[in-house]
């Protein structure tokens, strides 16, 4: 028998939640540079 280290309740793989998280950052990093970029591009047409 294979020993069980987890709980039943606990999620099967937290990978899972881990990808999750990194695909979210990936997406907010994403979302604040081309941000960034806009204000930037903004700011630099006024001269």
């Amino acid at each position: 028998m294979a020993k069980v280290d987890q709980t039943p309740n606990e999620t099967p793989e937290p990978d899972t939640d881990l990808a999750l998280a990194i695909a979210t950052l990936k997406r907010r990093i994403e979302f604040l540079t081309m941000l960034n970029d806009m204000l930037d591009i903004e700011e630099g047409g006024d001269g």
